[in-house]
Formats: structure tokens, C-alpha cells, sequence
């Protein structure tokens, strides 16, 4: 894309992706941006939840474990295409903790514009039914990660006992294990042409 294609947007506004192109955060419809899935994977394979904060319980040691492979369980485990893109717009965005999120004037007005574009672009079903059975998984995730890569917390949250699932990620994966970032972005990719077809 030219300068004059790119119109009179200041670069401040624009981050660079792979492959020398642009993309506007804040502007979700702008030409500019492709949504392209490849980058998204890549992305999001590469961004650690928890803040980078997992680990091997027994050692302490640090282990990666990606938004990209969150996104597949949760897409396995409801066996949707929603599932797999509901974290998309952090390809983008980041992963930022949720307890921050209300305090970021305009997050959830950004977040939800993005995401409505990229749903669109990629022609993905979101019905309110859809929605709902991906947010209960997600949800279970907190506890299901946290229990195996964070650990228990010194103080339970104020709802623990009412929202934890009562079971672990092996009662739901029995072969969980944190993948490399080359297997995630590969895992996320052979989904997405399974819905996508």
C-alpha cells in the first residue's frame, strides 16, 4: 500500500506486522488492515498467557505455554469455530489481563470493534448460544491453567468455590502438555482450514 493509499494517518497510529505491512489497531475497517490468519497464528503463538507468568509446579521452572494453543482447547472442547477465534483480536491487542481491562479508557469499545471485524472477515458464527458455550469453557480455563501452570492462589478469590469446575485440564485433556510456538501456530492453522472449509 502507497502513502497515498495509506491516506494521511499518522504512522504512530499504525504497527508494523510481518512481511513489511501496516495495521491500525483503532480502525479495524481501514484498507490497510488484512487480517490475515497466518500472522494471527503466529502471533498468538508466540504471546504467553498469564503474563508469562506459567511454570513447572515441582521445579518453578518457566514454561511457555501460548494464547494460540488456549484458543485450540477451547475450540476443541466446544467444537466451534468461535472457540478458536474468540482471543483473536490479542493477535492484535496483546493479552492483557482481565482485573486491568475496566480500567483501560476504551479497551472493551476496541476490542469489540476488532473482534467484529475479524468475525466478519473470516466468516465466523457467533450466534448469543454460540457465545455463551464458549464463555463457560473460557472461563473453566482460568482455573484449569492457573491450577496447573500458576498454582493456588494464598488467598481464594471471593467466588472460587462457586465458578472452579471442580475438575483439572487432565479431566478434559488427558494429553495436555504446553506446546513449542511452530506446533501452536500449526495446531491453530489446521483448525482454522477445518472450519474455514
Amino acid at each position: 500500500m502507497t502513502q497515498a493509499e495509506f491516506g494521511t494517518l499518522e504512522i504512530a497510529d499504525a504497527i508494523q506486522i510481518t512481511k513489511g505491512r501496516l495495521f491500525v489497531p483503532l480502525q479495524p475497517s481501514h484498507p490497510a488492515n488484512d487480517y490475515d490468519i497466518d500472522y494471527m497464528a503466529h502471533s498468538q503463538a508466540l504471546q504467553c498467557r498469564w503474563m508469562g507468568g506459567t511454570n513447572d509446579l515441582r521445579t518453578g521452572d518457566p514454561v511457555f505455554y501460548s494464547v494460540a494453543q488456549h484458543a485450540c482447547i477451547v475450540s476443541d472442547l466446544t467444537r466451534t469455530f468461535y472457540g478458536l477465534m474468540h482471543d483473536a483480536s490479542e493477535s492484535y491487542l496483546c493479552d492483557i489481563p482481565r482485573p486491568l481491562k475496566p480500567f483501560l479508557k476504551g479497551y472493551y469499545e476496541f476490542e469489540a470493534a476488532l473482534m467484529q471485524e475479524i468475525l466478519t472477515r473470516h466468516n465466523v458464527p457467533h450466534t448469543p448460544e454460540i457465545i455463551k458455550r464458549v464463555k463457560v469453557i473460557d472461563n473453566s480455563m482460568i482455573y484449569w491453567e492457573r491450577d496447573a501452570m500458576i498454582g493456588l492462589p494464598c488467598e481464594p478469590y471471593a467466588n472460587e468455590k462457586l465458578d472452579h469446575p471442580g475438575t483439572t485440564i487432565f479431566d478434559v485433556v488427558p494429553d495436555f502438555e504446553p506446546w513449542s510456538p511452530k506446533r501452536a501456530k500449526q495446531e491453530y492453522l489446521d483448525r482454522y482450514e477445518r472450519f474455514a472449509a
